[in-house]
């Protein structure tokens, strides 16, 4: 029973991950960031991180369990992100709180 408390804390504490991540995000860049059209190379990084979502949902729906590939996914979504949105590396680190926090959710509703 200990467990299904930390599964619903885990997500709880993943939204809160998300939120404080878009707060950041807004304030650092205001409400939409313009996407870069010279940066279209971005778009092709998205390619492997979509197969590696879908194999982390391959995963997910085979044992229920969230795995390190979807981390990896993200962390290629946010590279791609910085590029598309013009974003400072140093200025983007608010998207890796949200892809976290969405990574926190969904790794809690898996127990």
């Amino acid at each position: 029973m200990a467990d299904s408390g930390f599964a619903s804390s885990g997500w709880i504490g993943g939204v809160a991950t998300v939120l404080v991540g878009i707060a950041f995000l807004w304030r650092n860049q205001g409400p939409m960031p313009q996407i870069d059209p010279t940066n279209w190379w971005a778009w092709l990084m998205l390619l492997p991180a979509l197969m590696m979502l879908r194999v982390a949902w391959r995963h997910w729906k085979a044992d229920g369990q969230v795995s390190a590939v979807l981390l990896s996914g993200l962390l290629i979504i946010w590279v791609s992100m910085v590029f598309l949105l013009g974003l400072p590396f140093n200025g983007s680190w608010p998207l890796m709180f949200i892809f976290l926090g969405t990574f926190l959710v969904l790794r809690s509703f898996g127990r």
